[in-house]
This record gives structure tokens, C-alpha cells and sequence, in this order.
């Protein structure tokens, strides 16, 4: 995914899939471990966590809810829970499934144990209306993302422009998308979700 060979990477998260039945489910030591240097994630939920962003940006928006929807169920902590839930959101509204979508906003409440994953969190809060985009871009330091900052605002940043575009604001989205892609870690699964927006509508204005 970070090297942008999303059917390779399709692959191989399928043939995972296919074998997670095989293996138990342990706890995955996180690459940037988090301020209490706890991990939130398993193998299991990590391999449907990138298999769901594998057909997310190649456009494959109902593959990608299933695959997060089983993420979610059998997530371990509000953090992974959490993260799952934020792409579920926005590729059930893609697939045009909205009425889904909105039950899935209606499980995030105000009192989740959240350790890492903030920013996701409160773009869930801007699309359910309990927060606005002033208060996701106010990422308190103790929160952010340890070893670089640019992460969360290339999360942000995506999610934000996700926020306008489904309200029908594409020229701000568009803006909000340049802006992740000239500011952010390239790395960053907002900043490679923020290019493949600009490139999706390129492709399309191309068109006959």
C-alpha cells in the first residue's frame, strides 16, 4: 500500500485473509508504539484493517466495508474499534449505503477509551455533528501520533476533505487534498488516500 501497488498488495492481504483461520490472534506490536506503549491492535483486525484500505483506494468501496465491518466486530479496544469504524463510515457513504453508515456513527459515544487513535475518533464526532473541523485540527501534542505529527494531520486533513465532498463541496475538498499531499508524510494512509481523490476525479474529467 505505502509503495501504491494496491493489487499487489490485494494479493496478498486476500491470501492473509484466507489463512488468519489457521493462526490465533495475538496482540501485533505497533511499528510507533503509543504513549503507554500499549498495543491496540491484533493480526487478525490489522490484516482486515489494510485489506479494507487496499480496495478502498482502487475504488472497491462495498469490498472495503466488509472487510471493515469485520474488523470492527472483532476489534479488542475502542482504538482499533475506532479506526475501523471511521473507514467503514466513509466507504458504506461511497457505496451509496447510507442508512448503514448512520448506524455505524450511532455507536461512537463521547466516552471511549481512546490511547491513539484521536483523530479518527473525532472525525467521526465532525461527520455525526457533535464536533466541527476547528476541533479536529486542534491536535493536542499529547495525542498526536509519536514520531511525526504530519500522520495526524494528513488523517485529518483526508477525513476533512472526505467531510466536505460529501456535502457536495468539491472545490473544498479538492483544496483540502492538495494541501495533505504538499504538507504531509508520503507515507501517511491520508496523504496516499488524498492522492488517489485527485487522480480518481482526473480520470474521470478525462473521459470522452
Amino acid at each position: 500500500i505505502t509503495l501504491r501497488l494496491f493489487n499487489l498488495a490485494l494479493d496478498d492481504l486476500e491470501l492473509a485473509a484466507r489463512l488468519m483461520p489457521q493462526e490465533p490472534d495475538d496482540w501485533e506490536p505497533d511499528g510507533q508504539p503509543n504513549s503507554r506503549n500499549q498495543p491496540t491492535s491484533t493480526n487478525h483486525s490489522n490484516i482486515l484493517y489494510h485489506l479494507g484500505l487496499a480496495h478502498y483506494l482502487t475504488g472497491e468501496f462495498a469490498e472495503a466495508a466488509d472487510a471493515w465491518r469485520q474488523c470492527a466486530e472483532i476489534s479488542r479496544t475502542d482504538d482499533m474499534r475506532i479506526a475501523a469504524d471511521y473507514w467503514l463510515y466513509l466507504s458504506l457513504r461511497r457505496a451509496n449505503r447510507n442508512a448503514q453508515a448512520e448506524t455505524v456513527l450511532a455507536s461512537v459515544s463521547q466516552n471511549m477509551e481512546i490511547i491513539e487513535n484521536h483523530t479518527y475518533y473525532r472525525l467521526l464526532l465532525l461527520f455525526k455533528g457533535d464536533m466541527n473541523v476547528a476541533g479536529v485540527m486542534n491536535v493536542d501534542a499529547s495525542q498526536a501520533t509519536l514520531g511525526d505529527d504530519t500522520i495526524d494531520e494528513a488523517t485529518a486533513g483526508y477525513g476533512i476533505g472526505m467531510w466536505h465532498q460529501l456535502r457536495g463541496e468539491r472545490e473544498a475538498a479538492n483544496t483540502q487534498w492538495r494541501t495533505v499531499i504538499d504538507t504531509t508524510n508520503w507515507a501517511a494512509f491520508g496523504h496516499i488516500a488524498a492522492e488517489t481523490e485527485l487522480a480518481r476525479q482526473l480520470a474521470i474529467e478525462q473521459l470522452p
